[in-house]
């Protein structure tokens, strides 16, 4: 069953900040702070840091520099950590304003992994596809193995918020847990017609935020 946010609801910006405890501040070169590990792509770590936009850092270097870095783990929030596996395109960013939009883009089939949190939970996906070919995915399924835990409609405007809850009994008792989205169609933008003719990337669905609180 997948609830759709109305607009009196919370928004999307809203339910993220309310997944994190650290209050937002301007941070200087050199300045120690406190922030959660939001997802891992292959190249990037996304830190949320209290602000509107999450904080990056190359993930090869982070690796590199771990040993010698002053890290100190503390207490984790009720946000699970979500990482970012197969099927997923290069995260993308454009400048709005002040800030900054970052998504990926799913192919055919991705997939997301989290450790078992053996209690209730609600997975949101923020998703679209902007793409006006016949071939553009209109739903993303999403599964935990053979089983759909619902649909995520993909609009070309205004991507909403999809909201899906998972019990624990659908969750097992596996240490980690591994859900696909699974896009409906797939286009190629090189074989479109005006489209770029070096992007011969298969595009899914456009992701914007997925978090499991």
């Amino acid at each position: 069953m997948v609830e759709m946010e109305k607009e009196e609801d919370l928004s999307f910006a809203e339910l993220f900040e309310q997944s994190s405890q650290t209050p937002g501040a301007r941070f200087s070169p050199g300045d120690r702070v406190t922030g959660t590990i939001v997802k891992i792509s292959k190249e990037t770590i996304f830190v949320d840091l209290g602000g509107k936009s999450e904080g990056t850092a190359d993930l090869g270097e982070f690796l590199l520099q771990l040993e010698h870095a002053a890290f100190e783990l503390l207490p984790q929030t009720e946000n699970i950590f979500l990482i970012f596996k197969d099927g997923w395109h290069q995260t993308e960013t454009v400048a709005d304003g002040s800030s900054r939009v970052e998504w990926q883009w799913t192919k055919k089939e991705a997939t997301v992994a989290f450790r078992n949190p053996t209690r209730d939970v609600v997975l949101y996906v923020q998703a679209d596809n902007p793409s006006a070919s016949a071939s553009a995915a209109q739903q993303m399924e999403v599964r935990l193995g053979d089983q759909v835990l619902g649909t995520v409609p993909l609009a070309r405007e205004a991507p909403a918020v999809a909201k899906i809850p998972i019990a624990a009994a659908q969750l097992g008792t596996a240490d980690m847990v591994e859900l696909r989205f699974i896009a409906d169609k797939t286009f190629v933008p090189a074989l479109e017609p005006g489209g770029p003719a070096g992007d011969s990337r298969e595009l899914g669905a456009r992701v914007f935020h997925a978090f499991v609180q």
